[in-house]
């Protein structure tokens, strides 16, 4: 009973690179614990980069983003887009976007302050905190997100709304209870990978008819690795923002 709803499983004789590496990793962890050396075998270790979205549909992407503010947007649709738009201007991963709190928001500057975590085998790498200055697009849709994330978060209709009424700090929290008790909850990784994957073909179908659109990955790994900053000033280095795309031939 129930075979016909289970989902198919992952091949456990088929890790991918990520996982072997993570695996590794904790074996030598506990040999050195317990003073064992451990051998590994050989492996071609190399990550195939999946690749990323041009510049064009990430150019049309950003002009959406404007769009957030229209009457009949649904709460889950405003979260996407202001996601999308901190990545956009941005390039933070999945993991950086659930550490973020709405303190880390300046929305009267237009900035927000980003934790850089370690990443892959490093271990002994420090977070490394920065400052990106946000697109106009994105404020547009942050600010947005921010007036719907403030009725989410209300621990206490009955009192006055403000940060002691509220039941979490995150910036991104769930839109419905989905099985939770009640909206207005943090969101963490696999929360937000769910919703990401569930909007981005919501978004794909609505921006079908867009001339020059390709419809998004639903991985945002393959957006975040197209951006990369630059200083905002370079006698002054402590603000980033996201470095001008290359120019496309035919491009107006």
């Amino acid at each position: 009973m129930g075979l016909l709803r289970r989902k198919p499983a992952a091949r456990p004789d088929q890790p991918s690179p990520a996982s072997m590496r993570v695996r590794e990793d904790c074996l030598q962890i506990l040999g050195a614990r317990a003073g064992i050396a451990v051998v590994l075998p050989d492996r071609d270790l190399r990550v195939v980069l999946r690749p990323v979205v041009a510049a064009r549909p990430r150019s049309i992407l950003l002009g959406h983003l404007e769009r957030a503010v229209r009457p009949g947007r649904s709460e889950a649709r405003s979260r996407i887009l202001a996601i999308i738009g901190t990545v956009l201007d941005t390039g933070c991963r999945a993991g950086e976007l659930c550490h973020l709190r709405v303190g880390d928001v300046d929305a009267g500057r237009g900035r927000i302050r980003v934790t850089r975590l370690p990443q892959h085998r490093n271990l002994h790498a420090e977070p490394v905190t920065e400052t990106v200055a946000l697109s106009p697009q994105t404020q547009a849709a942050m600010r947005h997100w921010l007036t719907v994330r403030s009725r989410l978060v209300v621990r206490d209709a009955a009192k006055p709304a403000g940060r002691k009424n509220e039941t979490t700090d995150a910036l991104w929290v769930s839109v419905s209870p989905s099985g939770r008790s009640r909206p207005g909850l943090p969101l963490h990784f696999r929360g937000l990978a769910r919703a990401y994957v569930r909007e981005i073909q919501g978004l794909n179908l609505d921006m079908a008819g867009e001339p020059g659109w390709e419809p998004l990955p639903e991985r945002m790994e393959q957006l975040r690795r197209a951006i990369e900053l630059e200083p905002t000033d370079l006698v002054d280095a402590t603000v980033l923002r996201r470095a001008p795309a290359p120019r496309i031939d035919g491009d107006p």
